[in-house]
Formats: structure tokens, sequence, C-alpha cells
């Protein structure tokens, strides 16, 4: 049975825990290691300069191994790892999250931060999210599906999964999104007002504004508009290149292509494919011997797209 350790950054009495606890029992034998309190935004923070406390506790679901600590939510893992779970984890779980990480949230997310930190141990691992508020039924519709796939899919050290769940409705979620790349945009706008004075001495608190709904809008047809756009969505994983015996550099010549599916560049998409090609296997090379395609996480079909490329770039 596979060992499964849980970690996340809103603390050990978080609902969002619990009800991953939950759906992790189908998966395997649980450990949950959390911190005390809440720890939202510590990004990768790790205690060094003193201890850290761990300590058992009463938990809400029935036959998980639950313990609160003082330490961040990196330091929930690394113990969870290190200490806690004999001989280690196999899967770790992270959150689920009160709150979206997505685009530049990402950088401040503890929950991120946890899974991290269990992915430079070489440990797969997926961080889980959803929207703030109640009610949860997209997460619950869908979450046992896509762990039971995503445990499936393989990832390279330092790589997790990160799923995010929306907050409309069932009826109103039109499936699920694979293979996104992270935007660069804000998330949130805001800045720091001062909650208190004494002296010289000011103390300020952030004042988050989250988008409001026009500028929402804007960003859902804009999100609308950019998936109509088709180009090839390798995540640069390299597994499809190990053992390729005409040593092509698959994800190099999708990314060119994508120069011009998505920019419609094509003069530009060629001169790529020719700089990072050269002394390389090319696409008009591939001997359809088919072990990229056994390899992708994405399942993509590279003998195809291969040929689409030399066709189009060669």
């Amino acid at each position: 049975m596979k060992k499964i350790l849980i970690a996340n950054d809103d603390g050990i009495n978080s609902e969002g825990i619990a009800r991953l606890a939950e759906l992790a029992k189908e998966f395997g034998e649980v450990w949950v290691v959390a911190p005390e309190k809440q720890f939202s935004a510590m990004s990768h923070s790790a205690t060094f300069w003193g201890p850290v406390d761990v300590w058992p506790v009463d938990f809400p679901v029935q036959g998980v191994h639950a313990y609160a600590t003082s330490g961040t939510p990196a330091d929930c893992v690394s113990l969870g790892i290190s200490v806690v779970v004999p001989g280690g984890p196999d899967e770790v779980f992270c959150g689920i999250n009160k709150g979206y990480n997505i685009s530049s949230d990402i950088q401040y997310s503890a929950t991120v931060g946890a899974a991290l930190e269990a992915a430079s141990r070489g440990i797969h691992t997926i961080a889980f999210s959803e929207h703030h508020e109640a009610p949860h039924d997209v997460t619950d519709k869908y979450i046992r599906q896509i762990t039971t796939e995503l445990l499936t899919r393989p990832l390279a050290k330092n790589e997790i999964w990160n799923v995010n769940f929306p907050g409309c409705t069932p009826e109103e979620c039109k499936g699920i999104l694979y293979d996104r790349v992270m935007s660069q945009d804000d998330f949130y706008a805001g800045t720091y007002n001062i909650v208190a004075q004494n002296g010289d001495r000011l103390s300020y608190m952030t004042d988050f504004k989250p988008l409001d709904a026009d500028e929402m809008k804007v960003l859902e047809r804009a999100q609308a508009a950019f998936d109509t756009i088709r180009q090839i969505k390798c995540t640069a994983c390299n597994y499809c290149t190990k053992g390729c015996p005409m040593g092509i550099p698959i994800p190099i010549t999708f990314n060119a292509m994508n120069r011009y599916l998505i920019w419609n560049n094509l003069t530009g998409a060629k001169d790529k494919y020719a700089r990072e090609t050269k002394d390389k296997g090319l696409a008009s090379q591939c001997i359809q011997c088919g072990q990229c395609e056994g390899q992708c996480p994405q399942h993509l079909p590279i003998i195809e797209l291969l040929q689409e490329v030399a066709e189009t770039l060669e």
C-alpha cells in the first residue's frame, strides 16, 4: 500500500485538509503533517535557526495519522518525509488550499512551496487549490478523477502537478483544462494601509483587492480567444527524447512550431527550428518507432506532429 503524506498552509484544523485526507485514503495509508496555524503566503520558507515542535492531534478523518507542527508548510513536508512517515512517503498531496494558486500568486503560495519541497526530494507531488468560498461542488465532482489520472503521470525532479478548481457550479464548468502554462499576469492588485501608529513607528497591512467583475470579464474573453488558437501543448518534460534513436529534440521542435501556430511567424519559426536543431536529429528523420509516444505524459500524437513540423519548417 502506498504511503501518502498530506500538508497544507491553512493549518491542521482547515476543512480542506480533512476533505483531502478523506479522499487520499482511497489511494493509500495517510499521514497528515500540517501547521498549527495559518501560514499562507509563506512560499518555501523553512526553519533553520531554531527547533520545530511536532505532536499528534485528534483528526476528523478516521484511520489517518495526524500531526501538527510549529513550523512552516515546507517544514511540515520535510519533517513528514524525514521523520514522521516510516520509510518516507510515496506520494505527497498539498491542500486543499482555500484560494487559487495561479498566475504570479504561485511565487507566494506556501501550498506550492510545500509541494516543491517534496518535489526537490524526488517525490511525486500534487498541489490542490479551490475558490476561497463554498460551495465546492466542482472540486467534489472532479478531484477523484483528476487525482487518479495524475498519480499515473510521471514528473521530473522539482516538478509538481498544480490543480485549481473553479468556484462555479458543475453545470457552469465546461470540463478539465490540462497543460496550462502559468500566466505572468497579476491576479490581485492592492497597496498598504496604515493600521496603527506609535510615534514614528507605523504599522502597515496589505490591502488586497481582487480584480473586479469587469476586469475579470476582460481576462475571460482574452482566455477564450487564446484557447481558440491551436498550439502543441508540450510541457518540455523531455521524457520523449530519452532513448530516441535519431536524437530528435522533440520539445525544441514543438516550441519552434508553436511560434508559427500561435504568432503566425513562419520565418521566425523556421529560423528558430534551424538554429536549435543544428547538429541534432530533424523531425523528418523520425523512424516512427513510437517509443516517444509511450513516454509522453500528455499523450501527444508525437509522430504525427513531427511529420507536420517537417512539412512546415524544413
